[in-house]
């Protein structure tokens, strides 16, 4: 059924397919929409042999990680409402949340030879205990990725329907500051973070100048996944939780590789839950 058709093409085909299904109204959302994809992803699983885990395929899954709801009402899903047997859905995953799904950035990335800043060394499946039910999510991945510590701020203003705008201050002011024209955040929930929290901004890839027409749109965005920390810990390590997505929009004519060596970024073992 699937033969002769390439990975990307698959890799496509399954974003569209997931914005389509969380588009639906489904009377039992958290059941109905996983329960809805298994036959289709099994499919898909063989024929890219791929893994598949918790709704994403682990090859792609640095791509798919920008996911968003494009709503500030989403709510995680209720873990009284997740199969009991199930350990809790990780943050990374879409289908923690309750709310239309958009993998706009992932598909435009298949199309344009962008560079992927983290990079997926593995991931633990935790043994389900009784004490860690609830608690560990069912995967966490190890990402080798930089990461930007800082904190959401919040105003009110308008963008398209959205009402609400975050931003993000650099806990590393100087030279990140001076690189920056602006900073776009989109929280998952926006009750969260409290305000104050240190917030880590975990790049993901970046999508290089000249990426579409316009001045405006000649500067690099280097998109990633803003999370927080957790007391949870894998092998002694912390778990963090995905909160939000969003992307720095680097000054005309300054690059990524500027930023690193501005700072002298290196690359660390993340643990995402």
């Amino acid at each position: 059924m699937l033969e002769g058709i390439t990975t990307i093409e698959l890799s496509l085909a399954w974003f569209d397919l997931v914005e389509e299904y969380t588009r639906r109204e489904l009377t039992y959302p958290e059941k109905d929409k996983l329960a809805a994809l298994s036959a289709v992803a099994s499919s898909m699983q063989k024929a890219m042999c791929d893994e598949y885990l918790a709704r994403h395929f682990f090859k792609s899954i640095a791509h798919s990680l920008v996911w968003h709801s494009g709503e500030y009402s989403a709510r995680r899903t209720p873990q009284s409402q997740v199969t009991k047997r199930m350990l809790r859905l990780p943050s990374w995953s879409w289908a923690s949340v309750d709310e239309r799904i958009w993998f706009s950035e992932a598909i435009n990335l298949y199309r344009l030879d962008e560079t992927l800043l983290a990079h997926t060394i593995g991931y633990h499946q935790p043994p389900e205990s009784p004490a860690a039910k609830g608690l560990m999510p069912s995967v966490v991945l190890n990402l080798s990725a930089f990461r930007i510590e800082g904190q959401i701020t919040r105003f009110s203003g308008h963008a398209g329907n959205v009402h609400f705008l975050h931003s993000f201050d650099f806990k590393q002011l100087d030279y990140l500051v001076d690189a920056t024209d602006a900073v776009s955040v989109m929280l998952d929930n926006a009750e969260r973070p409290i305000e104050g929290t240190i917030v880590m901004f975990c790049p993901v890839f970046l999508l290089p100048q000249n990426y579409r027409f316009g001045d405006y749109d000649k500067r690099t965005r280097v998109h990633g996944v803003f999370q927080v920390e957790t007391e949870l810990e894998v092998d002694d390590q912390m778990v963090y939780e995905r909160i939000g997505v969003g992307y720095i929009l680097l000054k005309l004519g300054v690059t990524w590789q500027d930023v690193v060596d501005g700072k002298g970024m290196e690359r660390t073992s993340i643990l995402l839950g």
